[in-house]
Formats: structure tokens, C-alpha cells, sequence
């Protein structure tokens, strides 16, 4: 699924299909780490901004990943992350 109607340039995919229909967790907490998540991949996506959703079945729970088209973390910070 693509979602192209929140900004004229912003285009954020979903792949989320091997999800199962219902899952146990903290609903505020999940919210919380999603909205910065989604947040810091728009902010740092300068041109042509792109954001992807993955979802998926671990052995013991769920993995949720996000990805983007930007700079990335520097490899000086990427152990205070």
C-alpha cells in the first residue's frame, strides 16, 4: 500500500502483509516509537522524500522496520542510538 495524499512529495509504503490481523502490545508505546520513527525518516528524507513500512513474524513476536531514502546516522553516533 502507498500513501502519496499527506504531502505532494512524500510517498510512504507499507509492507506489512505477513502481520497477523491482531497483535498484543502497548498500544501508546508503539504509537510513540512509530510517530518518531516516521518522524525523523520525513525529516531527514530531503529530496524526494520515501518512507518504508515493513512488518513481519519474528520466533517469539513481530519486527517493524523503517526505512528512508536519507542521510542516514553518521558512524561517529550510530552507538548513542
Amino acid at each position: 500500500r502507498e500513501y502519496t495524499d499527506l504531502s505532494p512529495h512524500l510517498v510512504i509504503t507499507c509492507e506489512t502483509d505477513d502481520l497477523p490481523p491482531q497483535v498484543n502490545l502497548d498500544r501508546k508505546l508503539m504509537v510513540l516509537i512509530l510517530s518518531n520513527l516516521l518522524s525523523n525518516a520525513v525529516k531527514f528524507s530531503i529530496d524526494d522524500p520515501r518512507v518504508t513500512i515493513r512488518g513481519g513474524v519474528a520466533e517469539r513476536g513481530i519486527i517493524l522496520s523503517v526505512g528512508d531514502n536519507g542521510v542516514g546516522i553518521g558512524a561517529e553516533d550510530i552507538n548513542h542510538v
